[in-house]
């Protein structure tokens, strides 16, 4: 069920590993490709931690396995319309978030990772 935050100033719609967020309220379609991107996400998982590892988490947290890594990010803010995860609640710190874009619906393609805060 999607209903507004007023937390996260969004539209979201929340389950137990994941949360998708839309700046408007998603119409019926939009709603229907989260199952998808929820199995592409989970499949990607090991590829995603890959990519973040290598690109931001090695040199500033210190070597790890991608097991690890999964479990450090914690629950993706995923948004469909910005093509965006963000990572409010990784615990490498207590200062940061951890975002990056999707290039494809498979979470094959990820670009522009960041730390931010």
């Amino acid at each position: 069920m999607v209903k507004f935050d007023d937390e996260l100033g969004e539209y979201v719609q929340e389950y137990k590993d994941m949360i998708f967020c839309w700046d408007d309220e998603p119409d019926e379609e939009k709603i229907e490709t989260v199952e998808a991107l929820k199995r592409a996400y989970n499949k990607n998982k090991q590829i995603i931690a890959k990519a973040i590892y290598e690109d931001l988490v090695k040199d500033i947290f210190g070597e790890m396995t991608l097991d690890e890594v999964i479990e450090n990010l914690g629950i993706p803010q995923i948004n469909p319309e910005r093509c965006e995860v963000v990572y409010c609640e990784q615990t490498f710190d207590d200062e940061h978030i951890i975002t990056f874009e999707f290039l494809d619906d498979d979470f094959e393609e990820i670009e522009n990772i960041c730390l931010d805060g």
